[in-house]
């Protein structure tokens, strides 16, 4: 006869089941043997009655101690009522998973305040803070912003973070852009701000960083000396003193950040001097659009038009609204051509209106008759 086989150890996991279901929480001995079947049974259903049941105190810290299996350990953890033992379990476990279950069902407000500051883990540090009913604190918030394992949890932190200390730590010192693109955005101090541009190589931040300054020192020192010209560019373009736009139009020597300055200058004689000279075409263009004397503003688009630059469009087009807003005669315009050289020809189309032909690249325009 073979020998006496326990139901809660039959190969069908239904008759398991009914095995445990008879099994006496109270009896000691019965506590044990659900110990053996959480440690060798493989089926959910088995294993979740078998939880139920198991409430021995010294059992479960013994199987949160020594099971090989973290899922177990932190089952175990969960289940004690110990203070002193989850305390134990919450500071100096190994694994992250158990010290996160213990922490779960610590009251102690003293432990729980030394592991939100302590554990090496901010996951256990977010749940003891939690516990405390400090999750949205500054503290708490700072910590998630800095050393939380999730990009967006830690972006949405930094959003709701107020401590400029923090603030500053991360926009100058974190290893992701984004998130030093974020912090940025929410530090007040111009100082700092100056920092930021003067050593972060992210262009991007730099700019982001120039958005959020308002100090017309630190702007000019930024709009003279970055290295890069996209974040100079957007510096000058929160510049309004004339005199300091008017020395980089004419001597930064990257095109855009000049265009740039020019855009912003109203000194006729600067901008005449720039239309004349300056050695990149854009620039020259974005002067002669800045002239109010009609007379130049058309000689100087009419000898731009002669360049070699491939794409003209927006010279002629630039002549073409000076008729369009009557503050140009087609006599005025035929004079300079005339003054250039160049052959003008009239005719008139079917609809009556006049048309001016020059020998300049095809250009016309229409002129009303």
């Amino acid at each position: 006869m073979w020998p006496f086989t326990p139901k809660w150890k039959n190969k069908d996991w239904h008759k398991r089941l009914k095995g445990i279901d008879e099994l006496n929480p109270l009896n000691p001995a019965h506590q044990k043997i659900l110990v053996e079947i959480i440690l060798n049974d493989t089926n959910n259903n088995v294993l979740e009655s078998t939880w139920r049941k198991l409430t021995d105190n010294n059992l479960l810290a013994q199987l949160a101690e020594n099971a090989e299996n973290w899922s177990i350990r932190a089952r175990a953890v969960i289940k004690l009522t110990d203070q002193n033992i989850l305390a134990k379990f919450a500071k100096n476990d190994k694994d992250v998973f158990v010290r996160m279950a213990a922490v779960e069902s610590l009251t102690d407000q003293k432990v729980l305040a030394d592991i939100s500051k302590n554990d090496k883990d901010s996951a256990v540090r977010q749940k003891a803070y939690k516990k405390l009913g400090l999750e949205y604190s500054q503290e708490a918030l700072a910590d998630v912003a800095k050393y939380g394992k999730n990009r967006f949890g830690r972006k949405a932190a930094i959003e709701k973070l107020t401590d400029q200390n923090a603030l500053t730590d991360i926009a100058k010192n974190d290893k992701d852009g984004f998130l030093r693109m974020v912090a940025v955005e929410k530090i007040t101090d111009q100082n700092v701000l100056a920092d930021v541009i003067k050593y972060d190589i992210v262009w991007s931040i730099g700019i982001k960083t120039v958005i959020m300054l308002t100090d017309h020192n630190i702007l000019a020192k930024v709009a003279k000396h970055d290295y890069d010209s996209t974040v100079r560019k957007a510096a000058v373009e929160k510049i309004t003193d004339q005199i300091f736009i008017s020395d980089i139009a004419k001597n930064d020597e990257y095109f855009s950040v000049r265009k740039a300055a020019v855009e912003k200058l109203t000194d006729q004689n600067v901008l005449a001097n720039i239309a004349n000279n300056d050695k990149d075409i854009e620039v020259k263009l974005a002067a002669s659009i800045k002239l109010t004397d009609l007379h130049l503003k058309t000689e100087n688009l009419i000898l731009l038009f002669n360049t070699n630059c491939e794409d003209k469009s927006e010279i002629a087009n630039q002549l073409e609204k000076l008729y369009k807003q009557n503050l140009l005669t087609s006599n005025d315009l035929e004079k300079i051509l005339q003054l250039k050289g160049r052959e003008v020809r009239k005719h008139s189309d079917n609809a009556g209106s006049c048309i001016m032909h020059t020998d300049i690249s095809g250009i016309k325009f229409n002129l009303d008759n």
